[in-house]
């Protein structure tokens, strides 16, 4: 299948339609989905009346956006109004969205077509799409290893071609560890950038949307339709709706982190010599990329700090299942304990996440872009013990508020997939995804 760039062009170029490509979609869910299942919801009948609708406004020179037309999909935490929100709680499987999310609606006025909704770990927390009411998701590139998650079923359904591109969301690095452990290229706004309204809540301070595509032009076309100010998102900033201006990238200036023995994140040999690989190669570009600096925060501390103040948040934003049926026990208790927690520790954990914030963002005072991995480890087997430290790299961004993207830089010796991340100040996504461009065209995957 074709990515969002060329499709978009294929079909304003009215080399095919909208209703040929979407039937082929549609077709390659009803054969791979039983396997994968990474679709929950597949909208079959209102797909075809969207793709019916594009065609009729590309043939009349009305196309609505370079999206128009083009075939996505959405995390099904991600309110469409009329279709089952789940959140991937068995509990919630007739919650019925009354509403779109102002994501789905730009979506909808840019005339995407949509799919369907997308497996996830169940309300969003966890990192491997092995849900316990829904049933697991597999890696369509290795199988039986996990996607990652939490946006697992978006991750993919973009690898396997089910969608030309896929919203999920990102509270730790939901959309960064999918995209890394299926070879697709995952783009993390910065806070503010894009509504959050319609998105069902794990942890607020944290969580926002972000786009899964087969590259970081892809994502680009996808971000600027969604992006923009909403005044219900107390989040959401004014200066989103402003253009973003690009950075020259010739004299872009790039901070490395040391991933050496005295990292604190337990990071994997490959991981390390693939970053090295990556700083090389863009050393060799003529970019200033600066000895390894040492992180500004401990990446393990980081990321538990989160994770408390996740199970304080979580346990008031989803105690109204504590009582229902169709709740994991593992996710009961999970919100059993953030209930639980005493004031001061939270209000520590929460201190600790602010000095974060600061640090990370005066770290890329002094550089254009920051370049780390992308998680710790590759994908592994659904039946492996699960790594506790999968967020480490993918917690400094989200805590900082800053947009991030993880990038496929090819495979390792056993087929699975090397990724690295690159990070950037709020505002600069246009440059983020320009040089996310650059690693992709030396080192994409075919």
């Amino acid at each position: 299948m074709l990515g969002v760039a060329e499709l978009a062009r294929s079909l304003h170029d009215r080399e095919i339609t909208s209703e040929q490509i979407t039937r082929e979609y549609l077709t390659a869910i009803e054969q791979q989905n039983p396997a994968l299942n990474a679709y929950l919801t597949v909208m079959h009948d209102s797909a075809m009346q969207q793709a019916s609708a594009a065609d009729q406004r590309i043939q009349q020179g009305r196309a609505q956006s370079p999206l128009d037309g083009v075939p996505l999909a959405l995390k099904d935490n991600i309110d469409v109004a009329g279709v089952a929100v789940t959140n991937g709680v068995g509990a919630l499987r007739s919650r019925i969205a009354s509403s779109d999310a102002e994501v789905t609606r730009r979506l909808r006025d840019a005339g995407a077509v949509i799919l369907g909704k997308l497996n996830m770990d169940e309300a969003a927390l966890g990192a491997t799409t092995n849900n316990p009411h829904f049933g697991r998701c597999d890696n369509p590139c290795v199988p039986g290893d996990t996607p990652g998650g939490s946006s697992g079923g978006s991750g993919a359904a973009v690898a396997a071609g089910l969608c030309a591109a896929a919203l999920g969301s990102d509270t730790l690095g939901s959309v960064r560890i999918p995209a890394a452990y299926c070879g697709v290229t995952g783009f993390l706004p910065g806070r503010g950038q894009v509504s959050r309204r319609g998105l069902s809540h794990l942890c607020c301070s944290l969580d926002q949307v972000g786009v899964l595509a087969h590259s970081s032009t892809d994502a680009a076309i996808v971000y600027d339709v969604i992006r923009g100010h909403d005044y219900r998102d107390d989040q959401s900033l004014l200066a989103a709706d402003q253009p973003q201006p690009a950075l020259d990238l010739s004299q872009a200036s790039i901070a490395t982190i040391d991933c050496g023995p005295f990292c604190d994140a337990d990071v994997g040999a490959e991981i390390t010599a693939n970053l090295l690989h990556v700083q090389t190669y863009l050393a060799s570009r003529n970019y200033a990329v600066a000895d390894p600096l040492p992180t500004p925060t401990a990446f393990t501390d980081l990321r538990r700090a989160s994770l408390l103040v996740i199970e304080a948040e979580g346990s008031v934003a989803c105690k109204d299942w504590l009582e229902l049926e169709g709740v994991s026990r593992s996710l009961r208790k999970f919100l059993n304990y953030g209930g639980q927690l005493p004031a001061h520790k939270i209000e520590l954990a929460r201190a600790a996440m602010r000095d974060a914030r600061i640090a990370w963002q005066s770290l890329l005072q002094g550089y254009d872009f920051l370049l780390l991995p992308s998680a710790p480890q590759h994908s592994f087997p659904h039946d492996a013990a699960v790594p506790d430290n999968q967020a480490d790299f993918t917690t400094p961004a989200s805590v900082a508020g800053l947009p991030a993207i993880s990038v496929p830089t090819g495979r390792t010796s056993c087929g699975r997939f090397q990724s690295v991340q690159l990070v950037c100040r709020n505002g600069g996504e246009p440059a983020l995804l320009a040089m996310a461009a650059q690693i992709e065209e030396e080192f994409g995957i075919d």
